[in-house]
């Protein structure tokens, strides 16, 4: 796959293996950059010999997941939630079906543990019946699902 490079009017050759490669511009204020993501990690090269630095970026193109302490009960059960793969110190909104019921920040690994939420009551009149619980980073706009059986 070759694109043509509109900065530096070079060629950018980029080997995709399956379709897990993407090649992004990156203009920031101390230079161009070429951007490489793929399933090996990201890698940066300036666009133009001109500038001296370097920027290598950490992209985490894995998927986040949630854990949930218990996976059924009646509206208003507390659930006890846990969720990894989300970026560094970000922030994490959970959601009942379409509900806000928390935040929280993940540490420095993009991990959290035991954030305690409530199942909200208004729900209860669609019982029995499945839920998501889903969380969401606010940078890295990863989400996670798990499903939840309410029971009344």
């Amino acid at each position: 796959m070759a694109a043509k490079d509109g900065e530096s009017g070079g060629t950018l050759m980029t080997v995709v293996k399956a379709v897990t490669a993407i090649a992004v511009m990156i203009t920031a204020v101390f230079g161009v950059f070429k951007l490489f993501v793929s399933d090996e990690g990201p890698v940066s090269h300036p666009a133009s010999s001109s500038s001296s630095t370097i920027a290598t970026p950490h992209v985490d193109i894995g998927p986040a997941s949630l854990f949930l302490n218990r996976d059924s009960g009646p509206g208003g059960t507390t659930v006890k939630v846990s969720g990894e793969g989300f970026g560094p110190g970000e922030r994490v909104t959970f959601r009942f079906h379409v509900d806000q019921v928390g935040t929280t920040k993940a540490n420095a690994e993009g991990k959290f543990s035991n954030v305690s939420l409530t199942i909200p009551s208004t729900l209860s009149a669609f019982a029995p019946q499945q839920f998501n619980l889903s969380a969401t980073g606010s940078a890295s706009l990863k989400n996670a699902l798990a499903p939840f059986q309410l029971t009344g």
